[in-house]
């Protein structure tokens, strides 16, 4: 499942760059876990909370601050 969701991706990636003049008009973010978590419509309270804590990892805070730098370029400045 994972890998048809990469080809999806690249594909939309593919799709958008042969129509859109700006390059940077579509992009991934990838938050990761080192933490096993199930990841359905239900996820338990301790899941939730394996998954916030791994929010603070280095990997995914420098994906926040990637989002924030996309986003701020795209509408201003992010607060």
């Amino acid at each position: 499942m994972i890998d048809r969701n990469d080809a999806f991706v690249a594909h939309l990636q593919d799709s958008f760059q042969a129509r859109v003049k700006n390059q940077n008009f579509f992009t991934t973010v990838v938050f990761e876990s080192a933490q096993q978590a199930a990841l359905s419509w239900a996820i338990s309270k301790a899941d939730r909370r394996r998954l916030a804590n791994e929010l603070d990892s280095l990997n995914n805070r420098q994906a926040l601050e990637r989002v924030k730098i996309i986003m701020g370029a795209k509408r201003g400045r992010l607060r």
